[in-house]
């Protein structure tokens, strides 16, 4: 007896493989556990270097304040290439 192998028995056989196999929920519950730990932890050190001071401070337009000083002309260009991913 022969199958023909078609797109719905892939499918099919995937699906039954993922839902029997015990490492991959222990694998996809680890990964979204580490993905919400991690981003709770990188929310909670920003908080924390937070300083409200009752006032807002307007910068030029064409500059970003950095904890180091302000950003060159020339860097915001290749943050922007990066950013949109042209070399």
């Amino acid at each position: 007896m022969t199958h023909t192998i078609t797109t719905c028995r892939i499918a099919l056989a995937e699906w039954a493989k993922l839902r029997t196999l015990p490492s991959t929920w222990r694998t996809a519950v680890i990964t979204v556990a580490m993905a919400i730990g991690f981003g709770v932890a990188v929310a909670y050190s920003q908080m924390s270097q937070w300083h409200v001071s009752g006032t807002i401070t307007v910068l030029p337009p064409g500059t970003l304040s950095v904890s180091s000083g302000k950003v060159s002309p020339g860097c915001r260009k290749g943050m922007g290439r990066l950013l949109i991913g042209i070399r």
